[in-house]
């Protein structure tokens, strides 16, 4: 009983940062997306900046989305 009962509990944490962290996935998707649409009509030295940007919101994603399977799969 005593480790039913501790199962469901790490189940339930694992569920929560599952949930937290595909919130923060949707907020980085978001930003890229503004980033992309701001790259448009930026300059040559801002689009440097904002390409920077991206690919720090990509490694962060990436990074992320890694976490989220392995979290799913234990």
């Amino acid at each position: 009983m005593l480790k039913s009962l501790l199962k469901k509990i790490e189940d339930e944490k694992k569920s929560e940062q599952v949930k937290a962290l595909k919130a923060l996935l949707r907020k980085l998707k978001e930003r890229k997306k503004s980033l992309e649409a701001k790259m448009e009509s930026a300059s040559s030295k801002k689009k440097v900046q904002l390409k920077t940007q991206l690919k720090v919101i990509h490694a962060q994603r990436k990074k992320g989305i890694k976490l989220v399977k392995s979290l799913k799969s234990s």
